[in-house]
């Protein structure tokens, strides 16, 4: 087993190039594998090689609640890690996240990260793909900010469905929001044979 003594999640698994594996999530551990801890929840990332042996662990994380919910091969190397990040510090950024897109290196070093969304509301990804010409990723999640459109339908509050493409530095080109009558949410986004983007 991995992790400490408090709640650790496993959100996801991606096999790596030397036959490994990454296994991305969030912890509250501040003891065992968790080395550095930025106080509530902080992303988590494990490399297990073919024999399933702890290779690094990394933390990353603001004093809020962050969190990574899925990752994918990076196209220059690496992996791209994509979950949410607290908007401000300590516990008055309840419900106030903006979209994280994590770059980490083939060793766990943290190269960069971008914050996705605007001043207001909750932006979450919750799964990544490289798009089609490889010069950058397709995230799906959701959104409660009902400025960033288009929005199909009336909206009427609560999570609405968003994708968003950033290029290969984790920079924002756009992003968009689609709403139903309740609460819509995009789990997974892959790609069809004619290059549509279906979540």
């Amino acid at each position: 087993s991995f992790g400490g003594t408090n709640d650790d999640y496993a959100n996801d698994v991606i096999a790596t190039k030397d036959c490994g594996c990454l296994i991305i999530g969030t912890t509250l551990s501040t003891d065992g594998d968790i080395t550095e801890s930025y106080d509530d929840k902080d992303v988590w990332a494990i490399k297990l090689n073919t024999k399933g042996e702890k290779e690094w662990v990394r933390t990353f994380g603001t004093e809020g609640n962050d969190a990574a919910y899925a990752a994918t091969p990076a196209n220059d190397g690496g992996y791209i890690l994509v979950g949410e990040i607290a908007r401000a510090m300590g516990r008055l950024n309840l419900g106030e996240k903006y979209l994280l897109v994590l770059k980490l290196s083939e060793n766990g070093e943290v190269l960069w990260h971008q914050k996705l969304g605007g001043e207001e509301g909750e932006y979450v990804g919750l799964d990544i793909m490289p798009n089609n010409d490889k010069n950058g990723y397709i995230i799906a999640g959701y959104t409660n900010n009902k400025e960033i459109g288009p929005f199909e339908g009336k909206y009427l509050g609560g999570k609405e469905v968003m994708i968003a493409k950033v290029d290969n530095s984790g920079k924002q080109i756009w992003i968009k929001a689609y709403v139903g009558n309740y609460n819509e949410i995009a789990y997974q986004v892959t790609s069809s044979h004619n290059g549509w983007y279906v979540l």
